[in-house]
């Protein structure tokens, strides 16, 4: 007797382990409840709009072949945004469609049938693509995908033709980004994150899957609709030395003291600054270690500050 429950203390102790010890991903997000914070943890869902690469500030679409954008297998590459027009989608527009609860890889088996199983809201992301034949115009929708399921860094990400949630390599949850209103968008079947092949800005590189790391741009996107200001702001700034400011905008907010800019002032051997929109011709950034100035927007390329220095855009 004493035996079998001894067995049985043992027994129970692993089965807490496993319930206890059974824990989310540092990064991971749900999305079963809509973020209220900054950094939107959950996607836009319902519209199509661009998904823009905070690095490079370039939206996707399928590379053509044979004049063809509309071939399941096509491989997702970054090209600079077309004008965007939330009533006319293009090839550059996509899609969070919600599948529901989805569980993560390594959970408990099935004979730990009180254990937790955890997951996030998973997701297809679908591309609008027009097709023509004859005088017929019709649009077709197919989703991201890693390439034959590969669970390796470097994994080319191409479009397939939506299955169910349990073709994992082309479902997708999302996580809090490292810059104002940006996400981490993760694979469920390999848990690495969609990236741009090389951290490069130019046309033709290539969405991959790479393993996580923290404030990377190439593993930062935006869903832009509006960036509340009347240039985009992204990118290299000068104050007329050699040295380069980069400003990070994300798309506007609409909330009091809601952080929609980040600026790098690494170059300077200064901490990062951040701010908001206050108008489309206005932005407040606060520089902890000095102060916070007004900035006021002066097209095609120029900011000048409230202390009257001017930075220009290279």
């Amino acid at each position: 007797m004493r035996a079998f429950l001894s067995v049985m203390a043992k027994v129970g102790f692993v089965v807490v382990l496993l319930i206890v010890g059974t824990s989310l991903p540092a990064t991971a997000d749900d999305c079963l409840s809509p973020s209220t914070t900054q950094n939107a943890t959950c996607p836009v869902i319902g519209s199509f709009i661009p998904l823009i690469n905070v690095g490079s500030d370039k939206c996707f679409e399928p590379t053509a072949q044979d004049g063809h954008s509309d071939w399941a297998g096509l491989l997702i590459q970054q090209r600079s945004c077309d004008p965007f027009n939330p009533n006319l989608p293009t090839i550059q527009s996509y899609q969070f469609q919600p599948l529901g609860y989805v569980i993560y890889n390594g959970q408990p088996p099935w004979y730990c049938p009180f254990c937790i199983k955890l997951g996030a809201q998973g997701f297809f992301i679908e591309n609008f693509i027009v097709t023509t034949q004859g005088v017929t115009t019709s649009t077709i929708n197919l989703c991201l995908d890693v390439r034959d399921g590969a669970k390796n860094d470097g994994a080319v990400v191409q479009q397939w033709t939506c299955r169910t949630s349990s073709a994992r390599s082309m479902v997708w949850y999302t996580s809090p980004g490292d810059f104002p209103g940006a996400l981490k968008i993760r694979n469920v079947n390999s848990d690495l994150c969609l990236d741009v092949k090389g951290g490069s800005s130019a046309d033709g590189a290539q969405l991959q899957q790479y393993h996580c790391t923290s404030n990377n741009p190439a593993q930062n996107f935006w869903q832009v609709m509006d960036r509340g200001t009347q240039m985009d702001l992204n990118g290299n700034w000068t104050d007329g030395s050699p040295r380069s400011a980069h400003i990070y905008q994300g798309p506007a907010c609409g909330q009091a003291q809601c952080v929609s800019i980040l600026v790098d002032m690494s170059a300077f051997g200064r901490p990062n600054a951040k701010g908001s929109v206050v108008g489309p011709s206005t932005i407040s950034v606060s520089f902890p270690d000095d102060k916070t100035y007004m900035g006021q927007i002066q097209p095609p390329n120029a900011i000048r500050w409230s202390n009257g220095s001017i930075w220009t855009k290279n």
